[in-house]
């Protein structure tokens, strides 16, 4: 579905980082580039910040896998909070002993269907706190999901059990 007054789908940016990350498009790789910038001071991602997905190398021997980068944008327009990037994982299996790369693609679009422009003004909060949330729980469950395949170790939050906020 897409979302009020916005013309691009979830598919439309899966497709759209996807051909990024396999250089189908000139200039892909300057692309790729600018989408793994650090973000702003402050600016948190919706992916992989505040969420229990590792981040640090020591966590592929430790818990079997973590991302080792990012490539993504995040956005908020009235009535859709979105985040849709391309992860770079690294998972290790204990069994094999292989150390795997991983990358995949994460595009979420949240849409509040009730929503107009003129009443979003100025209120961007609690709906779009919630709707954030929801987008790190969606995010979670994929990467542990990827994580249980590719590792072979189960592994739920002692945090939050990957269900956001908490």
């Amino acid at each position: 579905d897409r979302t009020t007054d916005n013309y691009s789908s979830a598919e439309d940016l899966g497709n759209l980082l996807e051909g990024i990350y396999k250089s189908k498009f000139p200039g892909s790789e300057e692309m790729l580039e600018i989408l793994s910038l650090s973000s702003a001071s402050g600016h948190l991602d919706r992916i992989v910040d505040r969420t229990c997905i590792p981040v640090q190398e020591v966590s592929l021997e430790q818990k079997g896998g973590y991302v080792s980068g990012r490539a993504d944008k995040t956005g908020v327009i009235y009535g859709a909070n979105v985040n849709a990037g391309i992860i770079f994982a690294k998972f290790h299996n204990e069994e094999t002993g292989e150390d795997i790369e991983v990358p995949y693609v994460v595009s979420v679009m949240v849409q509040d269907e009730d929503s107009k422009e003129d009443n979003f003004r100025g209120g961007y909060r609690p709906w779009g706190v919630a709707k954030t949330e929801t987008i790190r729980s969606i995010s979670e469950f994929f990467f542990w999901e990827l994580h249980k395949e590719y590792s072979g170790k189960p592994f739920q939050c002692s945090l939050h059990n990957g269900v956001h906020p908490q």
